[in-house]
């Protein structure tokens, strides 16, 4: 399945772009994170997958003991400007591939990355702030030529 490629592709070109956040795999409740008031974390998981697309999901969270909720709301918000400023940086480069894609897996191209909604986590409960984005990775599986 090539949901694990895709997985693995995002989580590695996250983790160069913002070193500083813990990158993890798989639906994480917030309490299993261990977060503190100055980790970060990218939490992806496999959502659906069919002919053109690998769909996941991008859990972000931070913590923040201050009791005044605006403070966690600001440092999620700077977390998030941070994911979509890298989801752009990936795209970018697809996209100056001009077509070409970037093979993900054998006979499977990623075409670009398409960025679906954003919603509050409903595991969020102070200290910890959460939001989650779907990602949709757009991809060309060329099938394999029999010389018959």
């Amino acid at each position: 399945m090539l949901f694990y490629e895709g997985l693995h592709y995002i989580g590695d070109e996250l983790a160069k772009r913002c070193d500083d956040v813990n990158i993890v795999y798989g639906f994480r409740h917030p309490t299993t994170l261990n977060l503190s008031e100055s980790s970060q974390v990218f939490d992806l998981y496999r959502d659906s997958e069919d002919e053109d697309y690998i769909k996941m999901s991008v859990a972000l969270w931070v913590r923040d003991d201050n009791p005044d909720l605006d403070s966690g709301y600001a440092k999620l918000a700077e977390l998030e400007r941070r994911f979509f400023d890298a989801i752009q940086a990936i795209n970018e480069e697809l996209w100056a591939l001009q077509g070409e894609g970037l093979f993900i897996a054998d006979n499977v191209q990623l075409l670009t990355i398409e960025v679906g909604t954003t919603a509050g986590a409903t595991e969020s409960l102070w200290p910890s702030f959460g939001s989650e984005t779907k990602l949709n990775l757009r991809i060309y599986k060329h099938r394999e030529v029999s010389n018959g």
